[in-house]
Formats: C-alpha cells, sequence, structure tokens
C-alpha cells in the first residue's frame, strides 16, 4: 500500500500528515459519488437541540464528488430534523438539510476533501435517536 504525505494547512503552521490510499474496495462512479464497501456510518441522539454524531471513518473525495447519507430513526415518526455536512464550491465545510421525517437520504457535494462525515439531528416533540450510513 503506498503511502501519501498530504500538507494541511492549519491556523498555527503547516502539518504534514500521512495517508494511505483508499483501499480496493472502494469504487467511483461516473456520476461523481463513490462508494465504499465497508460499512461507513454513525448515530446521534434527537433531542430538542441540534445534537451532532461523528461517522467511523474518514472519506476520500476528487474534484466534483459528491457523497450520499442514508438515515432512519428509531421511533421512525416525522419528528426528526436532519442535517449532514459537506463542502461547498470554496471548500467550506457547510451543513445541507436532509430531512424531516423517520428516515431519509440526501446526496451532498464533497469535492476533493479528506474528512470524516458529520451529521446533526433535532427533535422537538421527544427524544429519538438516528442513525446513519455514509458512501
Amino acid at each position: 500500500m503506498k503511502t501519501r504525505l498530504v500538507a494541511t494547512a492549519m491556523a498555527l503552521g503547516t502539518a504534514i500528515v500521512p495517508v494511505t490510499n483508499p483501499p480496493a474496495a472502494t469504487a467511483h462512479a461516473a456520476n461523481g459519488t463513490s462508494t465504499r464497501s465497508s460499512g461507513c456510518g454513525g448515530n446521534m441522539p434527537a433531542m430538542p437541540w441540534w445534537s451532532t454524531g461523528q461517522a467511523n471513518c474518514s472519506h476520500w473525495g476528487r474534484p466534483g464528488a459528491k457523497i450520499t447519507y442514508s438515515w432512519h430513526s428509531l421511533k421512525n415518526d416525522g419528528y426528526n430534523a436532519v442535517q449532514v455536512r459537506g463542502f461547498d464550491a470554496k471548500g467550506r465545510s457547510r451543513w445541507y438539510g436532509c430531512g424531516w421525517a423517520g428516515s431519509g437520504k440526501c446526496t451532498v457535494p464533497w469535492g476533493n476533501y479528506i474528512a470524516t462525515p458529520k451529521a446533526r439531528a433535532m427533535n422537538k416533540v421527544h427524544t429519538d435517536h438516528i442513525y446513519y450510513s455514509v458512501s
């Protein structure tokens, strides 16, 4: 497995981070999305305020890449608001709406970034729990 060095600019300087190439199990589709056969995802509670969950993996992007989040709630009712992280055209991390329901799926821009997918949820009616996967 080859190792590449990726320079990441940080607020107080520059860090060199060793990063390995993605495994052969990663396949890239023609429309700019990528899929990974391993189970990438996470979970978080849905409470009256935003609660954030971080995935158990990092996602490798490339120019024009998009990723798809699929999610469902434990109670499977329509009271959950879910937002997911992506990157805008200027490379800024931002939250994208992914539904107000018991489950949902959305595709967001990712671009040429290596980062950990995140999602956040809120439920103003009662406490619930959200599980999500990323491909």
